[in-house]
């Protein structure tokens, strides 16, 4: 059952939360629609400059379930390859391999090109979700620690949070990228990490991700309190986070 969990003692008005620990992937930010149009403008760089040769690879074009075959087949082997390899983010050496396995008729140069025009246009169309801005001004103004826990590489994590106008609120001081510490998500050890960083007990820590498996079974692990974010029931989770960071802390 998703939601934020407490204690009976908490729920009679002891401490609720001094610190809430963020997920980045998927929570302050939507990483899926920026993913699809960067593949749709990949594809069409590749047609516009004829590096499809449409008749001896019609079957490209073939329909599975309403899609084409050509972006089937690259999301399988997008997400395929990350699961064999252990990868947690998208590179571009990355994308190079998983577009000359998706689409192997593309030269290794093209495939290079290529995966520049989807790193370049991921990162033209990601932005944070709405709520994020003014939910992290609410909590510095409550004077609750935040933190920022991400099993995104350091080097590409960082491009993110300045592209999403982050890096104001989260620096090297409030941040684990989990390969640091070689323990990803939802091993406990990076979140016992950060809640030292931050200063915070680990049962006084609220942790908001919208993975399960990474980011709930996480803070389970830590017994932290979690809360699985859900895209559509933002204001379901401001409201229950602001009643409890509003309770007076004894």
């Amino acid at each position: 059952m998703s939601g934020i969990r407490f204690k009976k003692h908490e729920m009679r008005g002891m401490i609720m939360c001094r610190g809430i620990i963020f997920d980045l992937d998927g929570t302050l930010y939507d990483f899926f629609t920026p993913s699809k149009i960067a593949l749709e403008e990949t594809w069409k760089r590749a047609y516009n400059d004829s590096l499809v040769d449409t008749y001896n690879n019609e079957w490209l074009f073939e329909k599975q379930n309403g899609e084409y075959l050509w972006k089937l087949i690259f999301w399988d082997k997008l997400y395929t390859i990350k699961d064999q390899k252990g990868y947690q983010d998208i590179s571009k050496n990355f994308l190079t391999h998983v577009i000359k396995e998706a689409w192997p008729l593309f030269s290794a140069n093209n495939c290079q090109v290529l995966a520049d025009t989807w790193w370049y246009s991921f990162f033209d169309n990601i932005k944070l979700e709405p709520w994020v801005i003014p939910l992290l001004e609410r909590l510095l103004e409550r004077e609750i620690s935040t933190g920022l826990l991400s099993n995104s590489p350091r080097g590409i994590g960082e491009i993110k949070l300045q592209v999403l106008g982050l890096d104001k609120y989260f620096n090297s001081s409030n941040i684990i990228w989990a390969h640091d510490v070689k323990a990803p998500k939802p091993s406990k050890t990076p979140f016992y990490i950060l809640a030292k960083n931050l200063g915070i007990h680990v049962n006084k820590t609220l942790v908001i991700g919208d993975n399960y498996n990474t980011d709930i079974l996480g803070a389970k692990n830590a017994d932290m309190y979690y809360h699985l974010y859900e895209q559509g029931k933002e204001d379901q989770m401001i409201k229950k986070i602001e009643k409890h960071i509003d309770k007076r802390f004894t």
